[in-house]
């Protein structure tokens, strides 16, 4: 898989996580609201979580070769 296409392949999964991550904050907050104290905390982690790999994928930097790194280590 060439540079492009893999970079292009990582910014579908980062989208698509970053949507995810949005809907586990949501569903945290109506948990919560609810009573489920615990479950919402852990559905509020799990946000976090993802929106992390979401900036990893997104994170700028100034050395080209870490961002080479980083994808070949998510590949």
């Amino acid at each position: 898989m060439d540079k492009k296409k893999s970079i292009a392949t990582l910014q579908a999964y980062a989208t698509g996580l970053a949507a995810q991550s949005l809907q586990h904050k949501v569903e945290s907050k109506i948990f919560a609201d609810q009573g489920f104290s615990k479950l919402g905390e852990k559905y509020a982690e799990h946000a976090a979580e993802e929106m992390g790999w979401v900036d990893k994928c997104y994170a700028p930097t100034t050395e080209p070769k870490d961002i080479e790194k980083d994808i070949n280590a998510m590949l």
